[in-house]
């Protein structure tokens, strides 16, 4: 949820671009104290589900790889889509599929 509000997304093509991020190679890491990711997805403490949250505050050594371990793009993008509801992911998934366009 947090990437779509942070990316400002509620068109078909604005979340498809959301997919495609999430579908890039994950680099999470903290920046000013705040939780990334990806360079453009910032995850705000409140938006954190309960995991994550025990995730950051509890990671023994390298939080990359802790939520490495954790987090996996398919899994997201099955979050997301339960978010838009099912219209809205077959739109998304028709669009991210058009030619031309496909996943980037």
């Amino acid at each position: 949820m947090s990437l779509l509000v942070g990316m400002k997304a509620r068109s078909i093509p604005e979340i498809a671009r959301c997919i495609d991020i999430i579908h890039q190679p994950m680099q999470p890491h903290l920046k000013s104290g705040q939780v990334y990711l990806a360079p453009r997805w910032r995850v705000r403490y409140e938006d954190m589900d309960e995991e994550l949250k025990h995730i950051v505050l509890n990671c023994k050594g390298n939080i990359t790889k802790c939520i490495l371990e954790k987090y996996v793009p398919e899994d997201i993008e099955a979050a997301v889509y339960r978010i838009i509801g099912p219209s809205r992911q077959q739109g998304t998934q028709s669009f991210r599929w058009r030619p031309g366009i496909g996943p980037s």
